[in-house]
């Protein structure tokens, strides 16, 4: 079943205090949300307690993409992503960093999304981030087209629906 939770424009706060326009579709943890053909899932997100050298913790997001359209697409952890925790907006270099990626690699022995997904075709994989220790809202965005780098679907996750998980 495909839930396409709410359809808004949206003003984000950058890191220099630009106000910029979006074109949002929102959805929550477990729900399917459409855009452009594609649709997005957020499965499940993880805090697994890993501490980085940046004083950051490592989070990691595992998501489903399904193309509907006929075109091959990218998914890409460095081109499709991007986040706001607390407030705070991180475009993808700044959130999705190599540190993460290999915490991702350390604790499930796999890399993190970046494949070509064929037309209606899906996909399947983990986004590892950079959140910082204390955090009570993150909305991690997938960005579907690159060129259009305005249109995004939102899902929120807050402490409560972030698994605590430790090996």
């Amino acid at each position: 079943m495909l839930l396409s939770a709410g359809c808004s424009k949206g003003n984000e706060k950058t890191n220099d205090s630009e106000a910029e326009s979006y074109d949002v579709v929102s959805a929550e943890i477990g729900e399917t949300a459409s855009y452009g053909g594609m649709t997005f899932t957020v499965d499940f997100a993880e805090d697994p307690g890993i501490k980085l050298e940046s004083g950051m913790n490592a989070m990691f997001f595992h998501v489903t993409i399904v193309n509907d359209t006929d075109e091959t697409v990218t998914a890409s952890y460095l081109n499709n992503f991007c986040m706001t925790v607390n407030g705070t907006f991180y475009e993808a270099y700044q959130c999705c960093t190599i540190p993460a990626m290999r915490a991702l690699y350390d604790y499930y022995d796999v890399q993190a999304i970046n494949t070509e997904v064929e037309p209606h075709a899906s996909c399947e994989g983990y986004v590892a981030c950079e959140v910082p220790p204390r955090y009570d809202l993150i909305e991690l965005y997938y960005i579907p087209k690159t060129t259009d780098r305005a249109s995004r679907i939102s899902v929120t996750l807050t402490e409560d629906n972030i698994r605590k998980t430790a090996k």
